[in-house]
């Protein structure tokens, strides 16, 4: 069965309008898979306009206030979860999370690791990465060796959840703000950085206003001669 959802940006958009305004949100997920299925967990619903019923004030639900400030978009627990499923709660934490000179290639004399642990950690920090645009490069290039990780690729892995150790808390700051809500986009690109087919890597991050909404890292298609092809590649994707 198919169903129906939001892009991240449009949701990150939504939210960026929101905290710009000094709106108010609500957000809630029904875990049911059918319209019938049964919830798990208490659902609060408020009476439609016109509708009133009286003596009923012992059944008011508990609310959270939003912060004035604007709107905190992280994913603290999931962070914690990643960590305690890959054995490494209360790892000793980094300050960065990988090195600028740090490269890999798919040709090494290091020993191959499990399969299924790779994927697994990596799959889970692609999903961090709806909030975590730090990351974002770090997890998109250890994604390339998902089909014959070994035990360097497997050690980079750890130097991300290391780093996550240390920020678990860090994700997208959604504030009030006095200024124009303008759309500003910015994209750039590494020169062949891919050490095993020397293709380009391309970097897009766009802004409403002063709000985050969208961001991508990933591999070009064809190996480009010059920076400024490469450059000018990743110009026309953040276009499209």
């Amino acid at each position: 069965m198919l169903v129906p959802v939001a892009r991240l940006e449009s949701v990150r958009i939504m939210i960026a309008l929101v905290a710009h305004k000094g709106w108010s949100i609500h957000h809630m997920n029904v875990k049911s898979a059918l319209l019938k299925g049964e919830l798990q967990d208490k659902m609060y619903v408020s009476q439609p306009a016109g509708f009133v019923v009286g003596g009923k004030d012992d059944k008011m639900l508990r609310f959270d206030k939003q912060d004035s400030t604007g709107i905190s978009m992280n994913q603290t627990a999931y962070s914690g979860k990643i960590l305690e499923k890959s054995g490494m709660k209360g790892c000793n934490p980094c300050l960065v999370f990988t090195e600028p000179w740090f490269k890999l290639s798919r040709m090494t004399t290091a020993s191959t690791t499990d399969a299924t642990t790779y994927w697994s950690i990596v799959g889970s920090l692609r999903y961090l990465v709806h909030t975590r645009l730090d990351i974002a490069y770090s997890v998109g290039y250890l994604s390339r060796f998902m089909e014959a990780s070994t035990t360097e690729h497997l050690a980079a892995v750890k130097h991300i959840l290391w780093y996550i150790a240390r920020t678990q808390h860090y994700g997208c700051q959604y504030g009030r703000k006095n200024v124009n809500v303008a759309l500003v986009g910015y994209s750039d690109s590494d020169m062949a950085g891919d050490i095993d087919t020397r293709k380009s890597t391309t970097n897009v991050l766009f802004f409403l206003g002063k709000s985050i909404i969208s961001w991508q890292s990933h591999k070009q298609k064809v190996v480009r001669l010059s920076s400024c092809k490469a450059v000018y590649i990743a110009a026309a994707t953040a276009a499209c």
